[in-house]
C-alpha cells in the first residue's frame, strides 16, 4: 500500500548517519500495525484484514519478516538472532530496513538506515529506557539515531521510530515477551519458529547443510576452533551461509542488571503502563493483541484474540480515535465517594432508567463488598466521568451482567460506548464466552447501542416491573486461560 512512499524515500538516503531524519514525520495520523516475532504473530494476517479500513503501514521485527513479507513496509533488526536478509531485500525492493547496531558488535549486512545501540550503558539503570521510565529523554527527537538498551528492540527503537514518524494509532501482534501457553511463563522472550519449522520459515535450515559440507571436507573441526579463538571469521561465514546468529548480551558482560532487576522480560513488563501512559499522553493509541499474562498490567490495552480485536474495532461507530480521551481503571475508594454524591445529584429524568442500588443493597455496600464482582471508574479527559460494573457473581451466577453510569455532565461523549466494548474483553475472565445485562426498550439510545454490539433479548426473558429486558451476547475467547489481572 505503501511501497512507493517507501521506495521514493530510499532514493533520498545516502548511507549517512543522518538519514533516520527522513523519517520525522513521515506518515501523520497515520495507523501502524507492528508484527513481532512472538507465538501469536502467526495471526499477523487475520489481524491486517480486520484493521484494512485503516490502511496500516506494516512493520515487521526480525523474524516476522518471514510471515508477512509481502506485506511488509519497515523492517527493525538488530544483533540478536541476526540474519542475512539480503535476498529478501532484493526481492522487495520496497521495504525500508532499519538496522539498530551495537556500537561494540561488528556489523554484519547492508542497511538503509541505521541506529547506533549504546549496549555498555546498560550497566547504569538510569540509561535503560524501561527503569528510568522518563520516555522523552530517549526520543529520537532528543537523542537522535542513538539508542540507549530498552531492553528490547520494541523500546528502544520500534515505538520511538512511531512517535517520531507521526502514528497515531499503533496495532501490535507477536509481542508475547515470555509466554508459551497454557499459562506456563519464561523470563526470556518467545519465538513463533521455537518449536521448529513453520511453513513461512524454517531457522538455520541453510547452515545445517553447510554444516554437512564441512564435516565432509573435514574442516568443521577448524571451524569450531576458529569460533573459540575470536568470533567474526565463524560468525561471517555464519551469516553468509544463513546461520541465525544468536548473540545475547550477557555474552559481553553487560546483561540488563538481570540479578538487581530482574530478567529482560520482566523489566519490560514493569515499564508499560508508564511506557503506554507516555503514548497516550501524546495522543497515541496503543492496542496489544495477545493473550499473554505478561500484559496484565495494561488491561485495557490488551486485547485477547482477534475475534475480540473484531468485536471492538469493525462497528463503523467504533474508531479508537473518537476514545481518545476516556480510560478506565479499577474503582478506588475516592472514586465510589465522589461517584456516589454525583449519582445522587443528577436529575430524576436522567436516571430514569437507572438503579445503582437494588436486592437490599447500597451502591457503596456493593462496591466495598464485591470479592468477584468487579467496578471499574470511567475517565473523561483524567476527570471523573462514570463507572461500569461487571456484577452477579458474588451471588453465585455464572455470567457477568454489565451495568454503567455516565454522569450527567458527560453524556453524549461515547462513554457508554466505550465501556461495553472494554467490557465484553474484561468479562471473559470470569465467563469465557458470555456477558449480559438489562436494559429497558424505551431507553432507545442504549438499546439500539447494545443491540448494534451483536445483544440479543433472551429468548423468554420477560420484562421486569421496570419495563426492562435481558440481552445477551456470546463471543469468542478462544486460548484464554484465567489469570488475576487486577493488582
Amino acid at each position: 500500500m505503501y511501497k512507493t512512499k517507501f521506495l521514493d524515500l530510499k532514493q533520498k538516503l545516502n548511507k549517512k548517519p543522518e538519514d533516520y531524519k527522513n523519517l520525522m514525520g513521515l506518515f501523520p495520523g497515520k495507523t501502524a500495525l507492528i508484527i513481532s516475532a512472538g507465538p501469536s504473530a502467526i495471526h499477523w494476517e487475520e489481524v491486517y484484514d480486520v484493521l484494512a479500513d485503516k490502511k496500516p503501514i506494516v512493520i515487521c521485527v526480525k523474524q516476522a519478516i518471514h510471515l508477512a513479507k509481502d506485506a511488509c513496509d519497515m523492517h527493525f533488526v538488530n544483533w540478536c538472532n541476526l540474519e542475512n536478509y539480503s535476498e529478501l531485500y532484493r526481492e522487495h525492493k520496497n521495504i525500508l530496513s532499519v538496522y539498530v547496531h551495537d556500537r561494540d558488535q561488528r556489523k554484519y549486512g547492508h542497511y538503509d538506515i541505521e541506529y547506533i545501540h549504546e549496549g555498555k550503558c546498560a550497566e547504569n539503570p538510569e540509561y535503560i529506557s524501561g527503569l528510568n521510565r522518563d520516555y522523552d529523554n530517549f526520543s529520537i527527537e532528543k537523542l537522535g539515531r542513538n539508542r540507549f538498551p530498552g531492553p528490547s528492540i520494541m523500546l528502544d527503537s520500534v515505538l520511538p521510530t512511531m512517535v517520531y514518524m507521526g502514528i497515531k494509532e499503533i496495532y501490535t501482534v507477536g509481542w508475547d515477551l515470555g509466554d508459551i501457553g497454557e499459562n506456563v511463563l519464561e523470563d526470556h522472550n518467545i519465538h513463533f519458529y521455537d518449536k521448529g519449522p513453520t511453513p513461512e520459515y524454517s531457522p538455520n535450515i541453510k547452515f545445517e547443510n553447510f554444516k554437512e559440507i564441512l564435516k565432509k571436507i573435514k574442516l568443521f573441526d577448524l571451524f569450531k576452533g576458529l569460533k573459540k579463538s575470536f568470533s567474526f571469521f565463524p560468525n561471517t561465514i555464519k551469516f553468509h551461509s544463513g546461520k541465525m546468529l544468536n548473540t545475547k548480551w550477557q555474552t559481553f558482560g553487560y546483561s540488563p542488571l538481570i540479578n538487581q532487576y530482574g530478567s529482560e522480560v520482566e523489566i519490560i513488563k514493569d515499564s508499560l503502563p508508564s511506557l503506554f501512559s507516555w503514548l497516550e499522553e501524546k495522543e497515541i493509541s496503543i492496542r496489544v493483541v495477545t493473550p499473554s499474562p505478561w500484559f496484565n498490567l495494561v488491561e485495557k490495552n490488551r486485547v485477547r484474540t482477534v475475534d475480540d480485536l473484531r468485536a471492538i474495532t469493525t462497528t463503523p461507530k467504533n474508531k479508537l480515535a473518537e476514545f481518545k480521551n476516556i480510560n478506565y481503571r479499577k474503582m478506588s475508594k475516592e472514586d465510589l465517594e465522589i461517584l456516589t454524591k454525583e449519582i445522587k445529584k443528577s436529575s430524576k429524568k436522567y436516571k430514569k432508567y437507572f438503579d445503582p442500588d437494588g436486592r437490599g443493597k447500597s451502591f457503596s455496600d456493593r462496591v466495598t463488598e464485591a470479592k468477584k464482582d468487579r467496578f471499574y471508574a470511567l475517565t473523561y479527559k483524567q476527570n471523573l466521568a462514570g463507572y461500569f460494573s461487571l456484577r452477579g457473581l458474588d451471588e453465585g451466577y455464572g455470567t457477568p451482567r454489565f451495568g454503567v453510569f455516565v454522569l450527567e455532565k458527560y453524556s453524549n461523549k461515547g462513554i457508554a460506548n466505550y465501556a461495553v466494548r472494554n467490557a465484553m474483553v474484561l468479562c471473559g475472565k470470569d465467563s469465557p464466552y458470555m456477558m449480559d445485562l438489562k436494559v429497558n426498550p424505551e431507553n432507545s439510545l442504549a438499546y439500539k447501542l447494545y443491540k448494534d454490539l451483536g445483544f440479543d433479548e433472551v429468548p423468554g426473558g420477560s420484562q421486569d416491573k421496570n419495563g426492562e429486558v435481558i440481552m445477551s451476547s456470546t463471543f469468542s475467547l478462544q486460548g484464554y486461560k484465567e489469570t488475576d489481572n487486577e493488582k
